[in-house]
């Protein structure tokens, strides 16, 4: 297997808004799953792609490789965060002033990649879902500590008006169950941390007929409690990374030491 380099990458990521995405979703499900076959979705987001070595092939390890493959074999890579879209410009953009390129990002509109967060896009991929394929489609959540999926999965079903089932990242997913549950269409959200839950979705995708599953990182623990999004101030000073590492440090400082990498690698350039 040749190793995958940024200039496939890239081109990979999805440049839709949030509501034409969800649109193109569900249209693809719709002809995946009349022949029985599933869709999977996956985010890239800059601190996991420094940390599994995306941008430097010499450095990957054979898990590294599992997971590039894994968000390349997947039907739709969704960017999450400005930190990605900053990079993807400036290495299609190599010409452009570094700094006036981050002074101007939010005048750049359809010239930058959207930020595609999934705690604000899932919700409402959710409620699509349920609205595109009726009453017979159904949810199940994997992953994180019991009380949270249980909690998440409460919390997302009343608001979608779906059924979800759930269990705890911490068992071996129970395939015969998934299975036995529902015969309709169905929405998996898969919530094991990068990059275990890619891998278990491309490598598992045969035993999901007509799903739709989606890596959701720690979506669980801000639904379900275990995690507090920051107030809508610090989001809109784009400071909730800082937020995050201040209420947990030991979890979220790896991701944001990771995430400030980030500069040094956006002024000397991508290769």
């Amino acid at each position: 297997m040749n190793a995958l380099t940024i200039s496939e990458i890239f081109p990979k990521l999805e440049r839709r808004n949030a509501q034409d995405s969800i649109r193109a979703i569900l249209s693809l499900c719709q002809s995946r799953f009349a022949q029985g076959f599933p869709v999977l979705v996956n985010f890239l987001y800059y601190a996991n792609a420094e940390m599994r070595h995306v941008f430097d092939v010499s450095k990957r390890t054979s898990a590294d490789e599992s997971y590039v493959q894994s968000l390349m074999e997947g039907d739709f890579l969704l960017p999450d965060g400005i930190a990605l879209a900053l990079s993807c410009f400036r290495y299609e953009n190599p010409e452009a002033p570094p700094i006036k390129t981050l002074l101007s990002y939010r005048s750049m509109g359809d010239s930058t990649l959207p930020n595609l967060n999934g705690t604000d896009l899932l919700p409402e991929l959710l409620s699509a879902f349920r609205e595109g394929f009726g009453p017979r489609a159904t949810g199940y959540f994997y992953g994180s500590f019991p009380f949270v999926v249980e909690a998440a999965a409460k919390s997302m079903s009343e608001s979608s008006g779906m059924p979800i089932g759930f269990q705890d990242g911490y068992s071996p997913f129970d395939f015969e169950a998934f299975e036995r549950l529902w015969s309709g269409p169905k929405i998996l959200f898969v919530g094991l941390g990068t990059p275990r839950q890619e891998i278990f979705c491309n490598e598992n995708a045969a035993r999901f007929p007509a799903t739709l599953a989606v890596t959701v990182g720690g979506f669980f623990d801000f639904i379900g409690g275990g995690e507090t999004r920051a107030p809508e101030v610090v989001r809109r000073l784009r400071l909730e990374w800082l937020w995050r590492v201040a209420l947990n440090p030991r979890k979220n400082g790896r991701k944001v030491a990771a995430s400030f990498k980030f500069f040094p690698r956006y002024f000397r350039g991508f290769e």
